[in-house]
Formats: C-alpha cells, sequence, structure tokens
C-alpha cells in the first residue's frame, strides 16, 4: 500500500496515535503482536493485539519500516561472502594463515558446508533416602571386583 511519485516511493507520516505508532515499530524490529503491544503501552491481551496487527494503517506501517530498515542495511549473503573474499585475499596476501583460515570457515559456514555437531553427556543419578551398603559401593565404584 506504499504511494509512488515519479517511481519514488513517498514515505509514510507517522501514524497519528502514538500508541499504534510504537506498536508497529516493535513489530518491525521483530517483536509478537502481544509483546509489541505491551511495549506499546496497552494492558496484555493476545487478542487485541492480533486485532490491531489487521489494521491497514498499521499493515502499510510495519511493511514500510521493514523497507526502511532492509535499505539501510543491505546485508545479503551475496555481500557478506564478498566481504569475506576480500578478507581472505588480504590474509592471504599478508601470509596470515589463521586469518586466510578463519575467513574460510566463515565462508563455509555462511553457505551450509559445515555441519555443527553437538554431543550432550547425561549422567543419571540414582537417588534414594536409603544409605548405600558396602556391597552397593563396591559394585557401583570397584567394578564389582570384591577385595574382601
Amino acid at each position: 500500500m506504499s504511494v509512488t511519485l515519479r517511481g519514488e516511493p513517498i514515505p509514510m507520516p507517522i501514524l497519528d496515535n502514538p500508541r499504534h505508532e510504537r506498536f508497529a515499530q516493535f513489530i518491525a524490529d521483530g517483536k509478537s503482536a502481544t509483546k509489541a503491544y505491551e511495549l506499546a503501552g496497552y494492558r496484555s491481551s493476545r487478542q487485541n493485539a492480533q486485532r490491531l496487527t489487521t489494521n491497514d494503517d498499521v499493515r502499510a506501517r510495519v511493511a514500510e519500516l521493514q523497507q526502511q530498515a532492509a535499505a539501510k542495511h543491505e546485508i545479503t549473503r551475496d555481500r557478506i561472502t564478498q566481504m569475506l573474499l576480500k578478507d581472505w585475499e588480504a590474509a592471504h596476501d599478508n601470509k596470515q594463515i589463521g586469518a586466510a583460515r578463519a575467513a574460510s570457515e566463515s565462508l563455509g559456514r555462511l553457505h551450509g558446508l559445515y555441519i555443527e555437531k553437538r554431543q550432550d553427556d547425561v549422567t543419571v543419578r540414582d537417588i534414594s533416602d536409603q544409605p548405600m551398603t558396602a556391597d552397593g559401593w563396591e559394585k557401583q565404584y570397584c567394578g564389582g571386583a570384591g577385595t574382601h
């Protein structure tokens, strides 16, 4: 619902209702509707927050704010790739092997060539309100080898 003049977008003025404007800004910033509704100064209400997201003026304002943010930062995978390639070239030219390797690894991660593995060690403890017997202790901590 953006308006253009000679192909150029005409910026939408801020919303007349200050709470609606704050709500739109928080939504554009990635907050949930319920959280944005509270931060805008309203009492918590999931239904009212969802209803406000369907308001045409609020929706248009959110879209405009998101477009402005994207244009301002213009960070894309291609741009990051180019920056990392420049980093790699500079590091390589200066014989900084560690920095070149870090840039290469970052490129690989960016393009999904690495799979992160995580191993969680879980220890299960049997807790009882009864004291452990000498035989039970020996079995658990000495591998069951009797020393008597």
